[in-house]
C-alpha cells in the first residue's frame, strides 16, 4: 500500500531510513538485519511542536515585554519591531528545518540542534528568574512547553544517532543560541 501518494507507506507515516547517522546495535550479528548500515528512525509529526512551542514562547515574551526586561538588566536595547523581526526569521528557519527533517532522513540530527536551542533558552529563562528574583517573560512556555519537548526529542533522537553527530548537533544549537543572545 502506498497511501495513495505514490510513495511507499513507510515514507507516508514518517518512518525513515537513515544511512550513516545511526549507531549500530552492540548486539548485532554479522549479516543480520540490525547490522545493515541503517536502522529505522521515526521522526513523526511531533517534530512540528518545535515551531508551535517557539511561536507561543515568542508571543509570551512579546506580550509580557521581554525586550524591556532584558534592557533593564543589560545595556542592550532591542525594539519590539526588531524583536519580532528577528524572531520571525528564526521561526521561519525552524519551520524550514522541520520540513527538511520530515523530508530527508539524513537530517534527523537537526532535531537535536532544535532541542539544544530550546533547552538552552529554557535554562536561561529559569536562571534569569532565579538570579533576578523576578519573572522573566517567556518563563512559563520555557518551563512547561520547551522542557518537556526537549526531553522527549532528546530521548527519541539521541539514542539513534552517532555520538559524534549528536555532539556536533547540540554544539550547533548552542552556537546558534549564543549568536542570537
Amino acid at each position: 500500500l502506498n497511501g495513495g501518494s505514490g510513495r511507499p507507506l513507510n515514507s507516508v507515516v514518517g518512518v525513515m531510513k537513515v544511512p550513516w547517522l545511526l549507531k549500530r546495535s552492540r548486539h548485532s550479528r554479522q549479516g543480520s538485519e540490525s547490522d545493515r548500515p541503517y536502522r529505522l528512525i521515526i521522526v513523526g509529526l511531533w517534530v512540528w511542536l518545535f515551531p508551535l512551542a517557539y511561536g507561543l514562547h515568542i508571543a509570551e515574551e512579546y506580550w509580557l515585554h521581554f525586550p524591556d526586561w532584558v534592557s533593564h538588566l543589560s545595556r542592550s536595547f532591542v525594539s519590539n519591531t526588531q524583536f519580532l523581526g528577528l524572531n520571525g526569521i528564526f521561526w521561519l528557519l525552524m519551520v524550514v528545518s522541520v520540513v527538511a527533517i520530515r523530508a530527508r532522513a539524513s537530517l534527523a540530527w537537526l532535531v537535536a540542534t532544535l532541542a539544544a536551542i530550546l533547552g538552552i533558552n529554557a535554562a536561561l529563562h529559569l536562571l534569569g528568574s532565579l538570579v533576578t528574583r523576578t519573572y522573566s517573560p517567556g518563563l512559563f512556555t520555557a518551563a512547561f512547553l520547551y522542557l518537556p519537548l526537549v526531553l522527549y526529542a532528546f530521548r527519541q533522537v539521541l539514542p539513534r544517532i552517532a555520538r559524534g553527530i549528536a555532539l556536533r548537533a547540540v554544539g550547533l544549537g548552542a552556537a546558534i543560541h549564543a549568536g542570537v543572545v
